[in-house]
């Protein structure tokens, strides 16, 4: 499986319930959000913050759950689970186990956060854009270590690519593809080689 095209549904709610796998790229395929060593992801600063603005979601948004994702070097993996809008007190979905194959040294989130973006029936574009914003707005406001003086730039390239997974064979084909991704990571059409993953970018 190689990074999915967009497959938009012709007339498909994408606030209603199902599985989607989305991918995201960091600007220019710069490696900011970490490297692979020893065949383990190792999240840098942009790393750490993209991370935790993904695990806070389903906090953002009530009726998301999160499922298997993963952080690459310039880009990233996941698949989002909208269960629809539930009744006062009916919700009965069990949560997905979320399996982070991203190697961390920061806890998760559990302070509550700013709600901004949420809605009581969030499309895939509101929850994907909310995500790319906030954890955008704190990137750049994160000092280049040792250059107290700079701050890291636009980190997302725009938009991103989706999928509607079709059927439980389906989501365990992607659950394996995004579990094995680093491994993969020589093989990935977005591999480049490590430089500083440090950039001064000021849009």
């Amino acid at each position: 499986m190689t990074n999915p095209r967009s497959i938009r549904k012709q007339g498909h709610d994408y606030a209603s319930a199902g599985h989607y796998f989305v991918t995201l790229c960091v600007r220019d395929r710069d490696p900011l959000l970490g490297d692979i060593v020893d065949g383990a992801m190792r999240l840098s600063d942009l790393g750490e913050i993209v991370r935790e603005e993904w695990l806070a979601l389903s906090k953002r948004f009530p009726t998301v759950f999160l499922d298997a994702f993963t952080i690459m070097p310039n880009h990233m993996h996941g698949i989002v689970t909208i269960v629809g809008v539930p009744l006062a007190g009916t919700l009965s979905i069990d949560q997905p186990h979320v399996i982070d194959t991203g190697d961390s040294h920061a806890t998760g989130s559990d302070t509550p956060t700013d709600r901004a973006g949420a809605s009581p029936a969030p499309t895939l574009g509101t929850i994907i854009g909310a995500f790319k914003s906030l954890s955008d707005r704190r990137c750049r406001t994160t000092t280049i270590p040792g250059r107290p003086d700079h701050r890291f730039g636009r980190l997302w390239q725009r938009g991103y690519h989706d999928r509607i997974v079709m059927g439980n064979d389906e989501l365990v084909r992607i659950k394996a593809y995004i579990e094995g991704n680093v491994r993969a990571w020589r093989n990935d059409p977005d591999y480049v080689q490590r430089h500083d993953p440090f950039c001064e970018g000021s849009d």
